[in-house]
């Protein structure tokens, strides 16, 4: 999650995507040049395993991307009192708008599994009736990014 404006009125924070949704999409664009390639290059492409692997590899970086693929947008706006936020996947799309009253609070949570070496937290934000993730996806934070961000939040709506 990266905090694209921060001033006394709002906070914006936003994902624009993850390291694996880049390299699924890399791997997709790569192997697809090289089947096009290899198709252009061999009248009978489709009987060459060569031809064959660069598909399957193209069909599985799109694969990979579609099930990392998340954007996600918040904005907490303290002269409004109110969050606004958006998450879209692939093949989903939630939205919504939640005042400051109703949040309950703002936790980094933690994966089940995980370990002290190696913690994977979302920030969350728990209101009475539902709990929504800035994100879907548990990162590493060793750093405790995610435990700072869910300070500055719990902070500015207060």
């Amino acid at each position: 999650m990266k905090i694209n404006k921060e001033s006394d009125e709002t906070l914006v924070i936003s994902e624009a995507g993850s390291m694996f949704e880049r390299l699924f999409m890399s791997c997709a664009i790569v192997f697809s040049a090289i089947a096009i390639y290899r198709w252009l290059q061999y009248p009978d492409a489709f009987h060459r395993e060569n031809f064959q692997g660069a598909l399957g590899g193209a069909a599985t970086g799109l694969v990979g991307w579609v099930a990392t693929f998340e954007r996600s947008f918040f904005m907490f706006d303290r002269k409004a009192r109110v969050v606004q936020w958006r998450r879209r996947r692939s093949f989903a799309s939630k939205s919504g708008s939640t005042p400051f009253s109703a949040i309950t609070q703002v936790t980094a949570k933690r994966m089940i599994g995980d370990n002290k070496y190696y913690p994977q937290r979302r920030v969350a934000i728990q209101t009475a009736s539902q709990e929504i993730p800035l994100t879907s996806m548990f990162t590493i934070d060793n750093d405790n990014e995610c435990v700072e961000l869910a300070d500055k939040i719990r902070k500015f709506i207060l």
